[in-house]
């Protein structure tokens, strides 16, 4: 229902900015206030409103600023007053190539290949994917903080865990001298 984010948003600004009298006062910062508001207040059942929530009460307060500037509403901001940005990030599954049981079956595959190449490339891929999977939700949550706060607390461990592999120098190093193409480079006059 439109009347709840309304009732909410009507009832804060009022609370904290007792100037606005009218629709036409509203400014930016209101809604940038409600949103804050939004995102500290606790939900029923305990811990932070779900950001579904967030999301529907940021966009029904969005409708109404539009239908207002679609009929032409004399009481109307003067400009846009939420925007796309101020909407929480959707969870959204990632695309998978493999499922779980493939990946799984894949890995085992490549342990056992006698080739350290494709031990190599497929042990990588897996590390990386457990890397990226493990630091977008972190990244996802904390969107709406500065780039600087993000940076301070997540740089060692990102470092960490998107750094080169340590056992992949080695496994490089080893594949390399009995590599065809490195042999076939390696006696080609014309690649020296």
């Amino acid at each position: 229902m439109l009347r709840t984010p309304l009732r909410e948003f009507a009832l804060l600004v009022a609370a904290e900015d007792p100037s606005v009298t009218c629709v036409a006062d509203l400014q930016r910062r209101h809604v940038e206030r409600y949103r804050g508001w939004l995102l500290e207040r606790p939900a029923a059942r305990g811990g932070p409103l779900h950001r579904y929530t967030v999301r529907d009460r940021l966009s029904k307060l969005r409708s109404f600023f539009r239908r207002l500037d679609g009929w032409d509403a004399e009481d109307r901001p003067a400009r846009q007053l939420v925007f796309d940005s101020d909407f929480p990030i959707a969870d959204e599954p990632l695309p998978r190539f493999l499922d779980d049981a493939a990946a799984a079956k894949l890995l085992a595959a490549a342990r056992q290949d006698p080739d350290p190449f494709v031990r190599l490339v497929i042990e990588s891929l897996e590390e990386v994917n457990a890397a990226f999977a493990g630091w977008l939700p972190i990244r996802r949550a904390q969107r709406h903080r500065t780039h600087g706060q993000i940076i301070a607390e997540r740089a060692h461990t990102d470092r960490a865990a998107l750094g080169p592999l340590p056992w992949a120098g080695r496994a490089v190093r080893s594949w390399v001298p009995r590599s065809p193409v490195y042999w076939a480079l390696s006696r080609n006059r014309w690649w020296r």
